[in-house]
């Protein structure tokens, strides 16, 4: 099973060394080397933002990694999500970083009532691409030449899901986790 916990001061500096892996940073918009003072900045204006929501992601007892919805907007019912696995899962390749933004779109959906998601991937990550299209987000344009990604311009392709697309994607996600071992606990729908 794959749980999701509110970030905790406690998770300050595994959140610093996670995001300064290479396996990560790769695929991030930048890929410095984040200093203590850096991310400390970050973290404490992280901790005070109301319209983000950071979670570590856990699987049997192991933080795996961390997945968050940002750019809240409760007016319009719209927010901005990311995620990484920095930890291997066990079993690896099964479906681990899936189940993890399964949960993350239940939350967004039915815990807080958002109408709309959108996410940004470096072209280059076709796995975070491919995770997406498995949950039902649909492409909806190039961010052309956006980020400078060693030393050379890089595309950025934007995706959306709606809330009807995620009620109608949700099924078929549930069957594809199923078939390879998961068993996806039901967020509860809030009003």
């Amino acid at each position: 099973m794959i749980a999701l916990r509110d970030v905790g001061p406690g998770d300050r500096e595994r959140l610093r060394t996670w995001r300064n892996l290479p396996e990560v940073a790769r695929h991030m918009y930048t890929d410095h080397a984040i200093s203590e003072a850096e991310h400390a900045a970050w973290f404490a204006r992280m901790m005070e933002d109301l319209n983000s929501r950071y979670w570590i992601v856990v699987a049997a007892g192991r933080d795996l990694g961390a997945v968050n919805l940002s750019h809240i907007d409760r007016r319009n019912g719209t927010a901005s999500w990311g995620f990484y696995l920095a930890e291997p899962p066990h079993p690896p390749g099964r479906g681990a970083g899936v189940y993890a933004l399964y949960r993350l779109a239940d939350e967004a959906f039915l815990g807080l009532g958002l109408e709309r998601l959108w996410a940004e991937a470096l072209a280059s990550n076709r796995r975070s691409i491919g995770v997406h299209e498995v949950l039902g987000f649909r492409r909806e344009g190039v961010l052309r030449q956006h980020v400078v990604k060693d030393g050379k311009r890089e595309d950025v392709v934007r995706m959306g899901l709606m809330r009807a697309e995620w009620d109608e994607a949700r099924p078929r996600v549930r069957t594809w986790l199923a078939d390879r071992g998961w068993r996806p606990v039901d967020v509860e729908r809030r009003p």
